[in-house]
């Protein structure tokens, strides 16, 4: 009896010790988790941007922006403000430490840029899915778009990159990619969508759109509809594409419960026509 009694002793010691052993740290391993998901909005420095010197210029790349959301932070919204610019990419990374990398076109007047996240921590269980256009699914996972995950600067048809339904993410620009950061429905609740829409004044190169999430909700991802305003179209020299539809030229948390985009000519002159820009915001309540 004794023996038996010491054999299994020695047993639950070494299952014991194998369950407190010390992470290794693996590839596969998921990130810890907190209980409670939690938001943060996170502000990467300014970058200076230079106007262009020449029309050839017109959209280049210039400057990268860079946002690190922490350890254990997953990023989930871009964001950007001050002067005016079409971003080219935003791109995240899902690695211990979350971060987004937001790549600038060069504009026409020069000016500062301010990068920005929304940051999740908590069991949001974070993955992405990309695909060259059209749509993305992210299967029983909550889908928040990268709405700007590579944007041409030509475009001659209206484009929209915004949700549909929870679970996933459409972009109809054939030059860009389609991208969704698909999160655990555990890590949100009440998740819901609003849609937003204002026309452009005439004779006024933006036009603001405000979206305010109702109840206890907060702003976690956001996406647009560009339409066509053939008679605001930038026409770049030498080359036969054209853009023909508005761009973003910031895209922002508006206080803790509501999101801003701002949309402007492609020309950046005065709006000829009253044209109607939209702007999707994904709202929910952290779980």
């Amino acid at each position: 009896m004794h023996r038996v009694g010491l054999a299994l002793s020695t047993a639950l010691i070494a299952v014991v010790a194998i369950a407190g052993a010390p992470s290794t740290g693996g590839a596969d391993e998921p990130r810890a988790e907190t209980a409670k998901t939690t938001l943060k909005v996170v502000r990467g420095p300014a970058v200076q941007v230079e106007a262009i010197t020449d029309q050839e210029d017109l959209f280049d790349v210039y400057e990268d922006g860079f946002v690190n959301c922490g350890e254990g932070r997953t990023p989930l919204a871009p964001a950007w403000s001050g002067a005016p610019v079409l971003v080219s990419s935003a791109d995240p990374d899902l690695g211990t430490f979350g971060t987004y990398s937001i790549d600038i076109r060069r504009p026409r007047s020069s000016g500062r840029v301010r990068p920005a996240a929304i940051c999740a921590k908590g069991p949001v269980r974070a993955t992405t899915k990309h695909k060259a256009s059209g749509t993305v699914s992210c299967g029983k996972k909550l889908a928040i778009g990268v709405p700007v995950s590579s944007s041409s600067p030509f475009a001659e048809s209206p484009v929209e990159s915004r949700p549909v339904g929870r679970n996933r993410w459409k972009n109809t620009d054939a030059d860009s990619m389609t991208s969704a950061i698909c999160v655990s429905r555990r890590a949100f609740r009440r998740v819901q969508t609003l849609k937003r829409s204002k026309s452009f004044k005439l004779g006024q190169a933006s036009a603001a759109v405000k979206v305010k999430c109702r109840g206890p909700r907060r702003p976690i991802g956001w996406g647009y509809a560009l339409p066509l305003m053939a008679q605001n179209e930038a026409i770049f020299p030498g080359i036969t594409n054209k853009r023909s539809v508005p761009f973003v030229s910031a895209s922002t948390p508006a206080g803790k419960k509501a999101w801003k985009v701002v949309f402007r000519t492609a020309d950046e002159l005065g709006a000829k026509t009253a044209a109607k820009v939209t702007a999707y915001v994904t709202c929910a309540k952290p779980a």
